[in-house]
């Protein structure tokens, strides 16, 4: 009996616990996807769906065995699921005339290291989705066989999502592998991936419009995603990802769509400027059965790393609203909910903005479980041999598994600029170097401007270096234990602090500010600080 997932029975007795009843740690790719779909559900109320137990339920077994495990301090493997890496992705729709979306997307990990366990586990996970309420995997069982590879498995081979809205029941989709046999033949993959599902006429014209040139020329074929369903409107949908775009060329790859208005995309291009390097824009083309030609398009925008931050990232966002004609008020709200205290110039978790028309507007987070590349394209890890230290059968040891040694990208990152935040210290700062602005993965490095007469709150670091040089004035600090030794130092001096030292500095003019630069071997720069109360006199 399939479960209907609308009235499943209530009341989960922690809502961390799995399927086999082992709980889910909070640092879990699961926990830490739940406590973000539980924040926008609230910044969406009342029009949003709900996220209760059955939802928590729904996610949990679905990401199992692998979202139930500790989130990684060194990520092996960089999921297409997301910017992060990560293999789960929260995703928003806002359509006109009917209630906001939330979307979980996620890439199964397989107990077996490497391209060849994931290819395991995405084909289970297509298949166990069989028993919710309204799934349908016959389509899916007409083309399996094309997107198993013949040789060496891709990367990556099915990601999946579930859509929850108010009043319906969840709804999923597989994102199927077009490259599964190399990017060569993905155009006659494609082909013959229509021609099954009954839709080689509109796919013919999809073609035509593009003069046989789907992989090649700056564009390729990037994903064929099937809605999982028996509906009339369920939808076939492919993505093409469009290296070196501009406006023109995007305008000329959504003409093709039945619905298109021309000169939209142009339009929605000049209004959002947003950049299209080096990450590409990708547009998505949607058919039906009953249609002889694809329906709509839809243009994604990314975001990072193409902008500094998420900041920048929402402008873009508000931007893409405006010229959808829609309120952005729900979305910020819940991007706000996901910060929480994270000022936006810190943060990179915003992946694409999807514009569909003037009716649509989709909006991409990643979970930040990881530092998220600044770079494009994003690391692919080599393979190299080494004894296998995850799940399953241990005979797999020795594989080859993907690992990454060093950096999360082999590119210079240049910040020429970045927005302040509120320190634990008790002054602002100026972000500089960081796991979040930069990828970072073993040092931080920020600048510090102390007004005159102001002191920072005593305080540590756990476990990790500091080193200043002072640029201009002239600094009295307090440190040790109970604040009892004192030291100046002027500007032009270096000041080393070993971890887990207490320490208080104060800017010693009353006229002139203090300015100095602060390294530390902490990429997540305000993790490490413990505030200390002042010591009594």
């Amino acid at each position: 009996m399939k479960r209907n997932l609308l009235v499943y029975p209530p009341g989960l007795p922690d809502r961390r616990v799995a399927a086999d009843g082992e709980r889910v740690t909070e640092r879990s790719y699961t926990e830490l996807a739940l406590a973000r779909l539980r924040n926008m559900c609230a910044a969406l109320e009342p029009e949003g769906p709900a996220f209760g137990d059955a939802e928590a339920e729904l996610l949990c077994a679905v990401t199992e065995p692998w979202g139930r495990h500790e989130i990684p301090t060194r990520l092996d493997y960089h999921s297409l699921a997301s910017n992060d890496g990560a293999p789960i992705e929260l995703s928003m729709g806002f359509q006109r005339g009917s209630g906001p979306e939330l979307r979980a997307t996620w890439e199964a990990l397989g107990e077996r290291p490497g391209a060849a366990g994931r290819q395991l586990a995405a084909r289970e996970a297509t298949r166990s989705l069989r028993e919710y309420t309204g799934v349908c995997l016959e389509r899916y069982a007409t083309v399996e066989d094309l997107f198993m590879p013949r040789g060496s498995p891709p990367q990556w081979s099915a990601i999946h999502s579930v859509v929850w809205a108010a009043g319906r029941t969840p709804m999923f989709k597989v994102y199927l592998n077009p490259q599964a046999r190399g990017a060569g033949e993905a155009p006659d993959l494609v082909a013959e991936a229509m021609r099954r599902l009954g839709l080689a006429k509109a796919w013919d014209k999809v073609d035509r419009h593009h003069d046989g040139a789907l992989n090649g020329e700056g564009q390729e074929l990037v994903y064929v995603a099937l809605d999982l369903a028996a509906t009339p409107e369920a939808r076939v949908k492919v993505y093409l990802r469009h290296a070196d775009a501009d406006p023109a060329g995007l305008e000329r790859a959504a003409r093709v769509a039945s619905r298109h208005r021309r000169g939209r995309v142009e339009e929605a291009c000049h209004a959002a400027s947003a950049p299209l390097s080096p990450k590409p824009p990708i547009t998505t083309l949607t058919l039906r059965g009953a249609e002889d030609e694809p329906a709509t398009s839809t243009l994604y925008f990314p975001l990072s790393p193409n902008v500094r931050h998420d900041a920048a990232g929402r402008a873009v966002v508000a931007a893409v609203f405006e010229e959808a004609g829609l309120d952005s008020g729900p979305c910020f709200r819940a991007l706000d909910a996901l910060a929480g205290d994270t000022a936006p110039e810190l943060s990179h978790m915003l992946n694409y903005v999807g514009i569909t028309g003037q009716e649509r507007v989709t909006v991409f987070t990643s979970l930040e479980a990881h530092p998220v590349p600044l770079t494009w394209p994003y690391p692919r890890p080599p393979h190299v041999p080494t004894p296998y230290r995850g799940l399953g059968d241990p005979s797999t040891e020795g594989e080859a598994v993907e690992t990454t040694n060093g950096p999360a990208h082999d590119d210079i990152v240049h910040i020429p600029g970045a927005g302040t935040y509120e320190s634990k210290q008790g002054f602002p700062v100026f972000a500089g170097i960081s796991s979040k602005t930069a990828g970072s993965r073993g040092l931080c490095m920020h600048l510090l401007t102390v007004p005159p007469g102001g002191k920072e709150v005593p305080h540590l670091h756990e476990d990790h270096e500091s080193a200043i040089y002072v640029i201009s004035g002239r600094a009295e600090g307090r440190y040790g234990q109970g604040l009892k030794k004192t030291i100046t130092i002027e500007a032009g001096d270096f000041v080393y602090i070993p971890a887990g030292v207490p320490h208080q500095p104060a800017n010693a003019s009353t006229t002139e500010n203090l300015v100095a630069i602060i390294a530390r071997t902490d990429p997540n720069e305000q993790e490490s600080v413990v505030v200390l109360p002042e010591p009594s006199t």
